[in-house]
């Protein structure tokens, strides 16, 4: 077993144990020396233990009855016999002898001819210190009951509350059990650290009754007690040995533990969004709603892009539910264990189902499941990761919501666990403006000001949390560039769009492209093959068809090509802007990746997102990856050309 450090943990210095606690570790301690006595050696350390557990007056009693049995060690050695005449055998002010001598005596008389008399003395005060506590003599005498006599014992609230989580058998919380007295007793400690590797298990089967053979299936890497993190082994002297979690330790010390949700999350009470404000179809979010509100606990699952919404909406689905929501603190624990899934199952096994929801954002790592998942390019995950991942979403209590903006990662037998998942992808530019006009409302703009901004932050492509950043930057600006003035207007419309070009820098590593022809453009500057009013004519026939909701086989594939410098960009937007059809233009930098494989998904999702969107996709120096195939000299060339070619070829738009 390892040596704790008292301080680290905490339990000594900065934790104070109720009354019903000590006692629950004074217990404990009292039968494993009534259980020990007959097999232990009388060492200073056992000797010291067994003495620790009893009240004074009992130490008193024992001291004065064994000097009696044991005369002839008194007689044999004066030292001992001078102490014992003057402390325990005094006629006027008896009195407990020091540790040391009592030490003595007792590995005297021990080794002597008195020694079944002396452990049988022993035992008896021990016996009789456990019926002190309501204890059932005759049980305590029985090694065939010996378990029911430990269960009052060992299953305090929050051992019960425990066993239930993980699904702990009775040897488990015999194990568990062990394994706190030695934290939190500290001459039990010093006791369990003189034994062998084999003493260790010979203690076991004298404390429970349990043989060596099932404590080694106990302590197996795939039972329980290993795979959820509650024993952890780490290499020793004697090859590894076994340590109690931390966060186990603290949580079956600290009083309270019951009510962990309260520490380890946050009731979410900011500001929610409508739950219809959100661009999500109306049957999934009914169906939700329906899952979040029923009896019967659910686990959702919200993934996609970076701030699209994902945790105001969560906040929203638990509103519409009826119920609170309490979002997980990763980096807050008040145990300074980093076990998720360990705290995660304590707070779903003590929240109540009908009242709350949890939710954990930022996901990633926890579910982080799969061998060939982002995280494992940092070393594998933890044992059993996967497993203990699928142990939690099957036994969970109370509904989930988790939020991760990434999949890959989480291996197939955690999502088929998922009872139902939204996929966020990017607002479309409509969603966009209408949340920067929500957002702008409460500082009392012109109209024609919030419009202007909202128009801007449409194009600027960036997310809604782009947009609270705004705000939030509109309200710390001087209360004169809101006024309605000319002047202000223009400094104002300045400022933001310098917010929205250094965030969208920051994000995306480039400013967003214009996507809004010059005031002085004209298409009859255009010296086109085709007649440019034609094509118009062509890409609004095909829109007119897609809302008549036609049923159109393909998609619309202009090629605009030509020297540099004539207007082709500038025509496409054109197109969009007369169409009032929003234009999505990617370039090469958007889509070409140093990492294999990369800017395949790149290009899926640039025809993804145009298509949520209803954008024009104007791929802008297309030259650029549109290589002929036969000339290709590495296999990911002709990879990105073949996911061009079919996805141009699936692309409706």
């Amino acid at each position: 077993m390892k040596k704790y450090n008292r301080d680290e943990i905490g339990l000594a210095s900065r934790f104070i144990r109720t009354p019903a606690e000590d006692s629950t570790i004074a217990l404990l301690a009292r039968y494993f020396a009534f259980a020990l006595v007959e097999h232990h050696r009388f060492t200073d350390k056992f000797i010291s233990f067994f003495l620790s557990v009893l009240p004074e007056e009992r130490v008193l009693t024992l001291v004065q009855d064994s000097a009696r049995i044991a005369a002839q060690v008194l007689e044999e050695d004066e030292d001992i016999g001078s102490d014992l005449r003057e402390t325990a055998l005094s006629t006027t002010r008896p009195g407990i002898p020091r540790e040391d001598i009592l030490s003595e005596f007792y590995k005297a008389a021990w080794a002597g001819n008195d020694r079944n008399a002396i452990i049988a003395r022993v035992r008896k005060e021990l016996l009789d210190a456990l019926m002190d506590d309501d204890l059932d003599a005759a049980a305590v005498s029985d090694d065939r009951t010996s378990m029911e006599l430990l269960r009052p014992l060992m299953y305090t609230e929050s051992v019960e509350n425990l066993a239930g989580v993980f699904s702990l058998s009775p040897e488990d919380v015999c194990i568990v059990s062990m394994f706190l007295t030695y934290v939190n007793h500290e001459k039990f400690e010093y006791l369990v650290d003189e034994w062998t590797r084999n003493e260790q298990y010979l203690a076991f089967e004298y404390l429970f009754h349990l043989p060596r053979k099932k404590i080694c299936e106990r302590l197996g890497a795939d039972e329980k007690l290993r795979r959820n993190g509650i024993l952890e082994v780490s290499s020793a002297r004697r090859g590894y040995e076994f340590t109690l979690n931390d966060d186990i330790v603290a949580y079956l010390t600290i009083p309270g533990s019951r009510t962990i949700h309260e520490d380890e999350c946050v009731r979410s009470d900011r500001e929610l969004y409508p739950i219809g404000s959100f661009y999500v179809d109306r049957v999934k979010e009914d169906t939700v709603v329906d899952l979040l509100s029923a009896p019967r606990p659910a686990n959702i699952f919200l993934y996609g892009k970076e701030g699209t919404g994902k945790t105001e909406y969560a906040r929203a689905l638990a509103k519409a539910a009826g119920k609170a929501l309490y979002e997980y603190r990763q980096d807050g624990s008040t145990f300074r264990g980093k076990d998720d899934l360990f705290r995660l199952s304590l707070i779903t096994a003590s929240a109540n189902p009908e009242e709350m929801i949890l939710l954990v954002d930022e996901a990633d790592s926890i579910l982080s499941t799969s061998p060939g998942g982002f995280f494992s390019f940092f070393g594998s995950a933890p044992e059993g990761s996967k497993s203990r991942v699928n142990d939690l979403l099957d036994n969970t209590k109370c509904s989930i919501i988790w939020i991760s903006n990434r999949v890959r990662q989480i291996d197939a037998s955690t999502k088929r666990r998922f009872t139902y998942s939204i996929e966020f992808t990017a607002l479309p530019p409509r969603a966009i403006r209408e949340h920067t006009v929500n957002k702008l409302a409460p500082f009392g703009l012109a109209a024609s000001t919030v419009e202007e901004i909202a128009s801007i932050a449409a194009r600027s492509g960036l997310n809604a949390a782009s947009v609270t950043f705004l705000a939030e930057a509109v309200a710390a600006l001087p209360k004169n560039l809101l006024a309605d003035t000319a002047e202000a207007k223009g400094e104002l419309l300045r400022r933001v769009k310098s917010i929205f070009d250094a965030n969208s820098r920051l994000i995306t590593g480039t400013v967003p492209f214009r996507t809004k022809t010059g005031s002085a453009y004209s298409v009859a500057a255009l010296n086109t093959s085709v007649d440019a009013t034609k094509i118009l004519e062509a890409i609004s026939r095909y829109y007119d068809a897609e809302e008549r909701g036609l049923d159109l086989e393909t998609g619309l594939r202009i090629l605009l090509y030509g020297e540099s410098g004539t207007g082709k960009t500038e025509f496409a937007r054109y197109i969009a802007e007369t169409l009032g059809r929003p234009l999505l233009i990617k370039r090469a930098s958007d889509i070409l990746s140093p990492w294999v494989g990369v800017s395949e998904q790149q290009v899926a999702e640039i025809f993804r997102e145009a298509e949520e969107t209803r954008s024009i996709l104007l791929l802008d120096e297309a030259d650029s990856f549109f290589s002929s195939r036969e000339n290709a000299t590495r296999n990911w060339e002709r990879t990105l050309v073949n996911e061009f070619l079919t996805r141009m070829e699936d692309f409706r738009g």
